[in-house]
């Protein structure tokens, strides 16, 4: 079966040539100087007719399609059960026109108004908002084909409408594939710019056969949502194709658009590999769903650290994934729980532990798989001691460590033994702190040990006055004594020099060698008892001297003096 297109026209200006019972009764739309309005495109041509002011599409053939009426009826009864909302309801008519004699066969839906996708992603370049949105509908008709395991076989701008309500509609149905069509041959090769290169070569229709064009497609859409002037550049809205050319395929990586897209998102650039993996295939048969792909090229799973101190640390495992009908949670090859797509874990193993997230597809008979290992390690323990907590200048001082669960110490920059010891024969010269590093699994750390000085009040400035001793003392007796009168005693004494002022300052107690000494001449002293000697009164004067230094010393220690010298 081979008509032109001017043959089908002749006909279609005959109404008894006809013979479809609705398509009859309406006429043809004409545009101006009373040009048949047509669509035509693969192996077939569309006519709008107006039956009674409802506009219906009427498809006539222009070549043999090959079993054209057993595959139509199938895929009209096989739509009808689907009720997928992106077919319209066709009826295929074996006899549906006359042309010079000859009965041809056509179908007849209702007409959809709206324009082709690439139109629209034309005409919305600069409203990204309004092309994401049409995504997220393409995917969605994507994924609803695929649960029917349903193909539309040519799928391009030319045959997916945009509606009114931005809902997508397929249109030209000679390609479709349906599981009833199961060994049918694949004679409808579709657009090369759209298809796989070993399109050509395969054989049999199935549920495959949109794979690629779907993720040329989406991969188009989401590009231009980002970066509008990629239509400009690309020349789209002239051209029979999206961002992509079937000469890109043949060296992806070489071509202009590869290189522009490599700039972008990267859910852009995740398709893209998405696209290189596709391409590296040599049979459709072994692709799959881009949904899919991207879903677990998207699936995570994360632990908040990598490695924990045993019995000591928790850590928190994430995960998240965009779409799966079952995901199971293992630990070490146990299983611990069936998860939702997103959540979280604490953890706290005392072994070193591998997670494994399990996403089942009902597509897919092997589940996609996640890993991750949280190391468990014990800390350094760490014991740093000094021999003494107080010293004093030039007193040796021994240090020393013991370590466990670590890899190295370093003592004054010099790497030392785990459990050592180190002396300082000279002491030091004032409060010190010592430190050694230890390194573990964890890093390093510094561990310190305070060594102080023992308390040595300095007195700036202590002035003793002392007693003025004269060259005779009164000396009063009492009872028992008798003596002669009631008179008073009087006993001379030598002379004495007056007694020194003794300066207890810092400055003069480093300059003199040693403690100096109050002499004083010694003499004869009655051969009687009375009431407070002489010695005892020195005596006396002595006790006093010291009970005030030792109230000094103690005033300046409760002030804080040694702190405010430091």
């Amino acid at each position: 079966m081979n008509l032109s297109i001017r043959e089908i026209e002749q006909s279609l200006q005959l109404p008894d040539s006809i013979k479809d019972p609705i398509v009859a009764n309406g006429v043809p739309i004409k545009a101006r100087r009373n040009q048949l309005v047509k669509y035509s495109g693969g192996f077939a041509v569309v006519y709008p007719f107006d039956v009674g002011g409802e506009k219906w599409a009427f498809r006539c053939w222009t070549a043999d399609i090959g079993n054209v009426e057993r595959r139509l009826q199938t895929v009209s009864q096989d739509l009808d059960n689907a009720r997928l909302p992106y077919f319209m309801p066709f009826k295929y008519e074996a006899e549906g026109l006359e042309v010079d004699g000859r009965l041809y066969p056509t179908t007849r839906m209702k007409w959809v108004e709206g324009e082709n996708i690439r139109d629209f992603i034309c005409d919305h370049k600069d409203d990204s908002n309004a092309l994401l949105k049409l995504g997220e509908e393409f995917v969605s008709m994507c994924k609803s084909l695929h649960k029917h395991k349903i193909a539309h076989g040519d799928l391009q701008h030319g045959n997916i409408l945009v509606d009114a309500n931005g809902s997508l509609v397929l249109i030209d149905y000679d390609s479709v594939y349906t599981p009833n069509l199961k060994d049918t041959n694949d004679v409808v090769k579709g657009t090369p710019d759209y298809q796989h290169p070993t399109r050509q070569s395969n054989k049999y229709a199935n549920e495959k056969l949109d794979y690629f064009s779907e993720l040329v497609i989406y991969t188009s859409i989401l590009a231009i949502a980002e970066n509008a002037s990629l239509v400009r550049k690309y020349k789209i809205k002239e051209a029979e194709h999206l961002l992509f050319t079937s000469e890109d395929f043949k060296d992806l990586k070489q071509s202009d658009i590869y290189h522009d897209l490599q700039k972008l998102s990267e859910k852009v650039k995740k398709l893209l590999s998405i696209l290189e993996i596709y391409l590296s295939k040599n049979s459709i048969l072994d692709l799959e769903s881009f949904d899919l792909i991207y879903a677990r090229m998207m699936a995570t799973l994360t632990l908040s650290k990598e490695k924990i101190r045993k019995a000591k640390e928790k850590a928190i495992l994430s995960w998240e994934v965009i779409s799966a009908d079952k995901v199971i949670l293992f630990a070490n090859g146990n299983k611990l729980q069936e998860c939702d797509l997103k959540g979280s874990l604490e953890v706290h193993p005392n072994i070193d532990t591998e997670y494994s997230l399990k996403i089942h597809d009902g597509a897919s008979t092997n589940p996609e798989v996640r890993k991750v290992t949280l190391l468990v390690r014990p800390e350094a323990t760490v014991q740093f001691l000094s021999d003494k907590e107080y010293t004093l200048p030039t007193i040796p001082i021994t240090l020393s460590w013991n370590v466990q669960n670590a890899f190295s110490v370093t003592f004054d920059g010099q790497s030392k033994n785990l459990n050592d010891s180190v002396t300082l024969t000279e002491g030091i010269e004032q409060e010190t702190e010592f430190t050694i590093s230890v390194t573990d699994e964890f890093g390093t750390r510094d561990f310190h040990k305070k060594v102080r000085m023992l308390p040595m009040p300095l007195m700036q400035s202590v002035l003793i006055p002392t007693p003025d001793l004269s060259s005779s003392i009164s000396i009063n007796a009492s009872l028992p004594l008798q003596f002669k009168s009631d008179m008073a005693v009087k006993v001379d004494m030598p002379a004495l020099p007056p007694l020194p002022q003794i300066d207890l300052s810092q400055s003069a107690l480093q300059s003199i060698d040693k403690i100096p000494q109050i002499n004083i001449p010694s003499f004869q002293s009655p051969k009687f008892e009375l009431e407070r000697t002489f010695y005892e009164k020195i005596d006396d004067i002595c006790k006093k001297l010291g009970s005030a230094i030792l109230d000094g010393i103690t005033r300046i220690n409760n002030s804080n003096f040694y702190k405010t010298r430091k």
